[in-house]
């Protein structure tokens, strides 16, 4: 397949835009702030993110929003042509990586009082993830971490003010955008502590076509992944 895109990406690089070519279906993992329905239409980071990338190049996006287990499959019977996500084994066999784009910045914020900013403070503590989440600390045995699996980040933050954790699993993003809506203030919680910095790859299913593939991926490539501080 990657030789397949390289002998089509040789023959399109010069070419115009294929402005012809219908709207790509994109479908994306439904958390806010990357992406989620607000009155009734798709917004987000990657929902901007995309549009600022297929705009310049002729081509316009149809957003789908859909719990993250059903991405892979979604790509696979050919119900979407793209999608913004860290690798797994499903998407990895489901779609093709075109290459990197926003990096996610993971974190712990911890509850007030937490001694320390450290990683080495973790130990043994309690922390709130999203369901398999936090894969850079989830892969960490020797801090002995004790998981409690959380339906929603809001939820989360509210047993972290409360004292029920010591900390929430979460991207920086994530947080940011759920601290307002909470009415809680970034003072009330205890120290934050990066955990890795992660990036996202653009998929796309492995069927789409070649050139397309091809003029996706030399797009891409000229553009430096999105970056927050």
């Amino acid at each position: 397949m990657r030789r397949l895109i390289l002998a089509a990406l040789l023959s399109v690089c010069a070419c115009p835009a294929l402005a012809d070519t219908r709207p790509l279906r994109v479908v994306l993992f439904d958390i806010a702030p990357y992406a989620s329905q607000i009155d009734g239409k798709p917004q987000g980071l990657y929902v901007d993110w995309l549009r600022g990338f297929l705009g310049p190049l002729g081509l316009q996006a149809e957003f789908q929003l859909r719990p993250f287990a059903r991405i892979a499959p979604t790509l696979e019977q050919r119900e979407a042509d793209l999608t913004i996500s860290f690798a797994t084994d499903t998407l990895w066999q489901a779609a093709l990586p075109l290459g990197p784009v926003p990096r996610v910045d993971s974190v712990v914020v911890t509850r007030t009082g937490w001694p320390s900013g450290k990683l080495e403070s973790l130990q043994g503590a309690s922390l709130g993830r999203a369901r398999g989440g936090c894969l850079d600390l989830a892969e960490r045995p020797e801090l002995h971490l004790r998981w409690t699996e959380i339906n929603g980040f809001d939820k989360a933050l509210r047993m972290l003010e409360l004292g029920r954790l010591d900390g929430v699993c979460q991207t920086r993003d994530v947080l940011r955008h759920q601290l307002p809506l909470l009415g809680m203030n970034r003072a009330q919680l205890g120290p934050e502590i990066v955990v890795g910095h992660r990036v996202a790859q653009l998929f796309a299913r492995k069927t789409l076509e070649p050139a397309l593939l091809a003029q996706l991926q030399a797009a891409l490539a000229q553009r430096s992944p999105m970056q927050r501080d």
